[in-house]
């Protein structure tokens, strides 16, 4: 056809289609049909460029013809050899995988799973168009487990049991070897690291099964339990011994004042000194209480405590009191009456230099047991400390 300012027929506009021969067209300045343009399909050759130059689609002869089909069969060779190479290279890739993965640390963690077009593995990676290779995590992973039967009798194990209780009783103390129990050294600087040891170690029931070795230097006692040897000071066991039972048992005689005496008082300190009254009488103060009276003015001294040389006063009602506010209804003393007690106590104790029996000795020793506080004397001095242990010089 030429073109004649006109579009093509209605049929060939709607489908787009035509024979080689009748698609040659001059551009008059007219567009293809509305057809055409909605569609946007067509052969090859149904194209047409702006000018005055026609496009042919196929050949015109048999020989054009072929040539384009030797082109196109070489195309798809060429595509063909292609994705046999891509496939080449995924499976030399797959293998390296697999290699590194039954080679490597985490060998028994991971297993290869292998599907059409990936490569699937622990953590997966998968292939892409974005990326050749994406790394997918959290992928559940089937461990065999084996099973093993277990011999369990409840009998046997109870049986067991016995046995190794028994044998503990045998040895007795065949721990001791392995378990050194008291490690500080008899120095001053290590006084409370071997009292807190004592104290956790030796309870009071244990003085009375403690076998009396003798008696060392005249001041000392030596004593033995189980396997391990202890010294005891002679002299500061009994002043304890002798200091807690002043504390105790020991009501201070009073003198009565001429007229009773005003307490300056807060509100506070006369509630606790009215609550303890009973424990200000044994330390020999004594009181008028006059409930009607206003607040810090019910209470009266009329009592004070005497002893020797010993003077006492208002302080040491202070100080009861500040005591008693922390531990209400504890017997206390005050420091003064204290200072007496221990140097009552002292006075009447055993000496160092003083011979003692068995008897005597196992009665000091008994005597600790009966006390709060046997680790040291009211001066401070320790009263005991650990000597050293037989099963660890029959072992060295």
């Amino acid at each position: 056809k030429r073109d004649s300012g006109c579009d093509s027929t209605p049929a060939e506009s709607n489908t787009g289609l035509g024979t080689p021969d009748t698609y040659s067209k001059r551009d008059s300045g007219c567009d293809s049909t509305p057809a055409e343009s909605n569609t946007g399909l067509g052969t090859p050759d149904t194209y047409s460029y702006h000018g005055n130059e026609s496009v042919t689609g196929f050949p015109e002869n048999a020989d054009t013809f072929s040539q384009y089909s030797e082109i196109v069969v070489l195309a798809e060779q060429s595509l063909k050899a292609t994705d046999r190479d891509q496939s080449s290279k995924n499976n030399e890739l797959k293998n390296l995988l697999q290699q590194d993965i039954d080679t490597g640390p985490s060998a028994n963690h991971c297993k290869i799973e292998q599907g059409v077009g990936e490569v699937a593995m622990t953590p997966k990676i998968r292939e892409t168009q974005m990326s050749p290779l994406v790394l997918a995590v959290d992928v559940p992973v089937e461990i065999s487990k084996k099973i093993v039967p277990l011999k369990f009798s409840m009998s046997c194990l109870a049986s067991r049991v016995q046995r190794f209780q028994k044998q503990q009783q045998q040895q007795g103390t065949a721990d001791a070897l392995k378990y050194q129990r008291f490690r500080a050294k008899i120095s001053p600087g290590e006084n409370q690291v071997a009292e807190d040891e004592l104290r956790k170690e030796i309870s009071k029931d244990m003085f009375a099964e403690m076998e009396i070795i003798g008696q060392f230097n005249l001041g000392f006692i030596i004593t033995k339990r189980n396997s391990d040897l202890f010294i005891i000071d002679q002299h500061a066991t009994d002043e304890k011994y002798n200091f807690e039972m002043l504390q105790e048992n020991t009501v201070l005689q009073g003198q009565r004042l001429i007229v009773p005496q005003k307490l300056n008082c807060t509100a506070i300190n006369e509630t606790v000194l009215i609550e303890n009254v009973e424990i200000f009488r044994k330390n020999g103060f004594d009181f008028i209480i006059n409930e009607n009276a206003p607040v810090t003015e019910r209470v009266k001294l009329i009592s004070l405590p005497t002893s020797k040389n010993w003077t006492f006063g208002l302080q040491d009602i202070e100080e009861l009191i500040f005591m008693l506010s922390d531990c209400p209804g504890v017997m206390c003393r005050p420091s003064r009456v204290r200072q007496m007690f221990a140097s009552r106590a002292c006075r009447k104790s055993v000496m160092i230099g003083t011979a003692l029996n068995a008897y005597e000795m196992k009665k000091l020793v008994t005597h600790m047991g009966e006390i709060e506080h046997p680790w040291n004397c009211p001066h401070g001095r320790p009263t005991m400390r650990h000597l050293a242990s037989l099963d660890i010089i029959t072992q060295e």
